[in-house]
């Protein structure tokens, strides 16, 4: 494991996750207001063993197709960090550990990237290396050891 994993659930919105969210490329999540407190159970920052941050990661389990939906972002304070996708699909296994057994009972795990993010491609190769499978709504898909 090279990062740490800090769950802070329904975290409160600060400058870094307003950024983050409100960009249309990645995320687009409409107006956000720091101080407000985001609907995510299972959210967590992501740091490095010095305790920079470097990003957060968040998870949404949908019952009605088994699915474990994640969702990551680099801080924009960790910018010229390379390589923070790869590192959390590696520690996928470790991360696991954080998140309700129950979710993993012929789960798979699934994430989507917009269309207008503009490293769309490096990122869908970067899942299919990683296992993932891309369907018909164009998200991918990867089941869960």
């Amino acid at each position: 494991m090279i990062y740490t994993y800090h769950k802070r659930p329904k975290p409160v919105i600060d400058q870094n996750i307003k950024i983050l969210l409100q960009n249309p490329k990645t995320f687009g999540g409409g107006h956000l207001n720091v101080g407000d407190e985001l609907d995510y159970e299972y959210f967590f920052e992501v740091k490095d063993l010095n305790s920079n941050l470097l990003g957060f990661v968040w998870f949404e389990f949908n019952s009605q197709n088994n699915t474990i939906e994640f969702n990551l972002g680099k801080s924009p304070s960790a910018n010229k960090f390379r390589g923070f996708t790869q590192s959390i699909l590696n520690d996928m296994d470790h991360i696991k550990n954080y998140l309700p057994k129950k979710w993993f009972n012929n789960s798979m795990w699934l994430v989507g990237i917009k269309s207008i993010n503009p490293k769309r491609e490096q990122l869908e190769e970067l899942l299919i290396s990683n296992g993932f499978e891309e369907n018909d709504n164009r998200d991918f898909l990867k089941p869960i050891n």
